[in-house]
């Protein structure tokens, strides 16, 4: 058991804690690049910042384990630079499309899905309830 927790007992600097937090960056990094694609973003902007906050975790995990690993004097996998990569990825395709909302309120139009912009006609997310049809 020694060899997964590292010095103590229980001390958050084994190995199975640097792989845990690895595999967690890489499962958070997937998930977050496959929800980019995949949730409706319906012309609204805090879907996107809640998708940079998974990938930003995924970015975090993916640091706390291989500074684990560093600290312990092993080389790390590829597996937490990998979760990193992925969430990076997402925060990338999230600024797009934060950029792709808000040029999209403006009337111009930049190559995106259509599921990250509002059905037609809907109203601008920024628009006064005074303005908005009910």
């Amino acid at each position: 058991m020694g060899q997964w927790t590292g010095y103590g007992q229980g001390a958050a600097e084994g190995i199975g804690w640097a792989r845990f937090f690895g595999w967690s960056s890489f499962g958070f990094g997937v998930t977050t690049v496959v929800l980019c694609f995949v949730i409706p973003l319906a012309g609204q902007y805090g879907r996107t910042a809640w998708l940079v906050l998974f990938g930003s975790v995924a970015v975090w995990l993916g640091g706390m384990s291989v500074s684990r690993y560093r600290s312990l004097g092993q080389r790390w996998p590829a597996i937490p630079v990998i979760g990193i990569g992925l969430g990076c990825l997402t925060i990338a395709i999230m600024v797009y499309a934060f950029t792709v909302l808000v040029l999209a309120s403006y009337g111009i139009e930049w190559p995106a899905p259509a599921h990250w912009l509002g059905p037609p006609g809907a109203p601008d997310p920024l628009a006064p309830l005074d303005q908005v049809d009910a």
